[in-house]
């Protein structure tokens, strides 16, 4: 990852690191490292996260559940809600599903404070 993707995850938007994290999966052999699962997805992700150096929570805890990854930058804390599709038709159904999951078990709103920014 190059400083230009590694700025777009902190600052950028959902798009900017819904792109980002598609080319990193895009980037991986099917055969060697298959992504069949939420599970495998995360814990790709979240090695990837700390190969890059950020500070990076898996499966964080707070009184009404946990979030799949949360990434803490200076100013402000991205929460992915991961979900597992198996086919395209799935996608918007599984999209409602982390958004209401996000703002249900609020997800990111631990110490210390910050600014909250949901993928």
């Amino acid at each position: 990852m190059n400083y230009q993707h590694k700025v777009l995850l902190e600052k950028g938007t959902a798009d900017d690191i819904f792109n980002i994290l598609n080319i990193l999966v895009n980037s991986l052999s099917y055969e060697k490292y298959p992504i069949t699962n939420e599970s495998a997805l995360r814990g790709f992700l979240y090695a990837f996260f700390i190969g890059a150096g950020l500070t990076v929570l898996a499966e964080h805890q707070n009184s009404k559940g946990r979030s799949d990854l949360e990434i803490d930058y200076d100013n402000r804390r991205m929460v992915l809600e991961l979900k597992y599709a198996n086919d395209s038709s799935m996608v918007q159904s599984k999209l409602v599903e982390a958004v209401e999951q996000i703002k249900e078990r609020d997800y990111g709103n631990t110490f210390p404070l910050k600014k909250k920014f949901c993928v």
